[in-house]
């Protein structure tokens, strides 16, 4: 599997919307996303989604988790 790419800002900031949906699957299990390919980046399947992987992605983001989960899953 090839490694996530992704863009991250001089104050080591992740930009989410690039990571790759097979990224976020080691995080949240295989079903996540269902339907979308895991080479795709968040960004541009996040309106395909379904509810049940969207909302727990909004709620990590609320709760300001998502990003570690992102950098821990990379």
């Amino acid at each position: 599997m090839a490694m996530d790419v992704r863009h991250i800002s001089p104050n080591g900031k992740i930009n989410i919307g690039d990571t790759q949906i097979w990224t976020l699957r080691k995080a949240y299990g295989a079903h996540f996303a269902e339907g979308c390919h895991g080479s795709e980046k968040l960004r541009d399947v996040l309106h395909q989604m379904d509810e049940p992987s969207r909302s727990t992605l909004i709620h990590d983001q609320l709760l300001g988790k998502l990003e570690e989960i992102c950098r821990q899953a990379a």
